[in-house]
């Protein structure tokens, strides 16, 4: 988990108590990321990003990156799983210098090569921001699923976002105004539909949705990049291909089932965790990461009488 936060100022430079501000609304963040925190200036945008180390350890993946020319920059919050199947299928490695294993340069390196469109690649939970500089855009991004949070703000022309609300409020312009309606929702489902939020000047970006910025225009467009499909198969192509399907033979130890995502996913440096309640799945784990060594450690809840539930091995 990473944090993100910036300004984006088309048509006029950023002043310094502006600038000021945002470092301000990023270290705000610093609970999501820390590990390192950075930024990057332009005179009409900053990005700010506050990294907790998952792929790469080492400082070379620190945030925000930036491409070889020093054109495109991003402020990057999540993981996209299938970095690496990018990596190869786009040769990256031929075209361009990793200096670290992040999927965060994968994710760089592919907006380079495919633009904007390079999204309906990724899979995974992320929330960006992309600076380019011979574009003059900036791309607010959320994914798919709206798994990673990320909420703008419009001043005037000006366009603050961050990966959470709180950010805002270290803002001289931000002013904590209720959304009546928002809290109407809220207090009637359990949660605030769309892009509305608690504060009326603050909205949430949809999943599946991206905002970009043309800082030479100096105009704003909220656009929906991916759309889930619902449409109904009349046809039986569903069934037709799980007749013709071809399964893998069943395995009574349940390995692959218990593991397999895990280890196709992994691309973490640090040992992996696994929590569980009672039952067969807890051997599960074991089966994760062949090869090595599992280590077991038990929980105990407090009871209401003051003692102890039973303890279960996880």
């Amino acid at each position: 988990m990473c944090g993100i936060a910036g300004l984006v100022s088309p048509g006029n430079p950023v002043p310094d108590s502006l600038r000021k501000q945002v470092e301000k609304m990023t270290r705000v963040l610093r609970h999501r990321g820390p590990d390192h925190t950075g930024f990057f200036q332009a005179p009409d945008c900053v990005l700010g990003n506050t990294r907790l180390k998952i792929i790469d350890l080492s400082d070379r993946g620190g945030l925000p990156m930036a491409s070889a020319d020093g054109a495109v920059r991003i402020a990057y919050n999540g993981e996209v799983t299938n970095f690496k199947e990018l990596r190869a299928a786009f040769a990256l490695d031929k075209k361009y210098a990793f200096s670290s294993g992040a999927d965060t340069e994968v994710v760089l390196h592919l907006y380079e090569e495919l633009g904007i469109d390079f999204l309906r690649h990724l899979s995974g939970m992320f929330a960006l921001a992309i600076y380019d500089a011979k574009k003059r855009k900036v791309f607010l991004v959320r994914d798919q699923y709206g798994m990673r949070p990320l909420f703008y703000m419009f001043s005037g022309a000006r366009v603050f976002f961050s990966s959470e609300i709180k950010s805002f409020m270290e803002l001289d312009c931000f002013r904590p105004e209720l959304d009546r309606e928002a809290i109407f929702h809220y207090f009637s489902l359990i949660y605030i539909p769309g892009e509305r939020t608690p504060f009326a000047q603050v909205k949430e970006l949809d999943g599946g949705h991206l905002l970009e910025i043309d800082l030479a225009a100096g105009t704003r467009e909220l656009k929906e990049y991916y759309r889930f499909d619902y449409t109904i198969d009349r046809e039986g192509r569903y069934r037709a291909a799980r007749r013709h399907a071809r399964f893998p033979a069943p395995q009574p130890d349940l390995r692959r089932p218990a593991g397999h995502d895990a280890v196709w996913r992994r691309g973490h440096q640090f040992p992996a965790g696994h929590g569980e309640s009672p039952g067969p799945q807890q051997g599960y784990a074991y089966f994760f990461h062949k090869g090595e060594r599992a280590q077991f450690r038990r929980v105990a809840l407090p009871a209401a009488d003051g003692g102890l539930r039973r303890a279960y091995p996880s």
